[in-house]
């Protein structure tokens, strides 16, 4: 069942709800509006709908996307960071890059990449610590794939709880493992700005270039089939206890995302996190 917003709308501005008493509004007042609810149906200290409308004065929005590997929560966080007002964070993205300039965290990670296993935890939160404390990610973020273990979700929810970064929204993007075959062994990447790109689903408009910026497109080391498994193996063991326990606390909003195209579960998305619906394409 796909998950979806509950609030009805964005109010123009907050109000606060009324303390105690029956929770019926009087006509014409704000008092006694309900706090906006999450998905799940528990209530958010500030609902997630009001920090997108209330994002340009400051106040940030915070989103985790979980999902199997190439599940497309790539594509998805890529298409709604700009309206979220959002810095994407991917662990993936960070270990690329600490690799291609030899920082000794990349020189730990880059055995494991080679060989398609999992970076350990202690480097991948180290990385993603590090990143938050930028200026322009604590005026919101999207986590593409952190947490993907429980160590790796206890270190994230105590530093980010210290920052006063809690995140807002945790998003589940669930595909059935017989599709995600498919979907990666025609994953193409870009290797100038790492845009992703699929043969089938999501082509370049530009063939074997990135449509973003013209750079050359390649298939990533771990997209192979042995390595495959093994990103699914681990993602069986590591990740999926970690949806289990938030959809287990009643924090989880989940997209069945199955077969769709890209734009249908962009529309489930965008739904599921309160934001508004993708403009229509200029043909």
């Amino acid at each position: 069942m796909t998950a979806s917003a509950t609030s009805a709308g964005v109010p123009s501005r907050p109000r606060r709800c009324q303390r105690g008493g029956s929770g019926r509004a009087e006509p014409g007042s704000s008092r006694g509006r309900r706090s906006p609810r999450l998905a799940s149906g528990r209530v958010s200290r500030v609902g997630f709908a009001w920090r997108v409308a209330l994002h340009p004065r400051g106040i940030p929005v915070r989103i985790v996307v979980f999902g199997p590997p190439g599940g497309g929560k790539g594509t998805q966080v890529d298409r709604i960071k700009g309206d979220a007002g959002a810095v994407a964070i991917a662990p993936g993205d960070l270990l690329r890059q600490a690799v291609a300039e030899g920082t000794p965290a990349g020189r730990r990670a880059q055995d494991f990449m080679r060989r398609g296993e999992l970076v350990p935890d202690e480097v991948v939160i180290d990385l993603i610590r590090e990143r938050a404390e930028a200026p322009e990610v604590r005026r919101g973020y999207i986590l593409d794939g952190f947490p993907r273990t429980m160590v790796q979700l206890e270190a994230a929810e105590r530093f980010l709880g210290e920052a006063g970064m809690v995140p807002d929204a945790w998003l589940f993007i669930d595909v059935p493992e017989s599709v995600i075959e498919e979907r990666i062994l025609g994953r193409r990447t870009c290797t100038s700005c790492q845009a992703s790109w699929h043969v089938t689903f999501n082509p370049s408009p530009r063939g074997e270039q990135c449509g973003r910026c013209g750079g050359e497109l390649g298939r990533r080391a771990d997209d192979a089939p042995d390595k495959l498994r093994t990103r699914l193996e681990a993602y069986r063991r590591d990740t999926v206890p970690v949806i289990d326990h938030l959809r287990a606390q009643g924090r989880l909003r989940t997209v069945e995302a199955g077969t769709l195209g890209p734009d249908a579960v962009e529309r489930l998305v965008r739904s599921a996190l309160g934001l508004d619906p993708p403009p229509p394409k200029v043909a």
